[in-house]
């Protein structure tokens, strides 16, 4: 779905324009939180990870995980709970969630009958708070990306220095201060100095407005397209 999605290839030949993608930061008064999951299907093992920052893009805590899904939209799922518990941990509201997972928003939206229990989990952490859910780029993801990936990475590494055996499945670790991986990524979202261009055909990016990305949301030439979202 996601790659016929992105590169347009539903039908013959579709209208496509160029978006220019880079982080936004959040509304005065409201924070910030970035997720992801970094899932692996050959042993179900997962990072999951996320970063919260304030309107003014300053890292405000981070957090890392490791857990088991089924597939890779429960390890999504997953994240979000996370995030919102933190959130909801740290009082770190209003809140802007932004993942680059689609079915997740979808899941919300209209449920998921596989899935029900984490779902609604995630909704009913959404209700209690004063949080907004939207879709970004995997561009406009990346320091959730590279802390999901980063602590799955780690975890494979302890494996193998255990010779095979199941490394210690740890508890969520927050950081205060930006991990050194995420260093220069963070200082650049901050600064909002980095963008990238992504070639879409125009149902995607009506599909994409729908769910609320911000990249389609502020291009003049997509109004339409959100005036006509039910």
């Amino acid at each position: 779905m996601e790659f016929k999605l992105f590169t347009g290839k539903t039908s013959i030949n579709p209208p496509k324009s160029f978006l220019k993608i880079n982080w936004f930061k959040p509304p005065r008064g409201w924070y910030k939180l970035n997720v992801d999951a970094n899932f692996h299907s050959y042993n179900k093992n997962c990072g999951l990870g996320g970063v919260f920052v304030n309107a003014t893009g300053s890292w405000i805590v981070g957090f890392v995980k490791l857990s088991h899904a089924n597939c890779s939209l429960v390890a999504e799922l997953k994240a979000l709970q996370e995030g919102l518990r933190t959130a909801k941990e740290w009082n770190l509201l209003p809140l802007e969630i932004e993942t680059d997972y689609l079915e997740v928003i979808q899941a919300i939206q209209v449920g998921n009958k596989l899935f029900n229990k984490i779902v609604n989990d995630c909704r009913s952490l959404m209700h209690q708070q004063k949080v907004t859910l939207r879709h970004t780029f995997r561009q406009g993801n990346r320091i959730a990306h590279q802390l999901a990936k980063g602590v799955l990475e780690r975890d494979n590494q302890a494996i193998g220095v255990a010779g095979g055996s199941k490394a210690e499945k740890p508890s969520k670790k927050v950081f205060v201060v930006p991990p050194f991986d995420v260093i220069d990524f963070v200082e650049s979202d901050r600064l909002e100095s980095t963008s990238h261009k992504k070639l879409l055909c125009n149902e995607a990016c009506k599909l994409l407005a729908s769910l609320g990305n911000q990249y389609i949301l502020q291009d003049a030439c997509y109004v339409d397209y959100v005036l006509d979202v039910s």
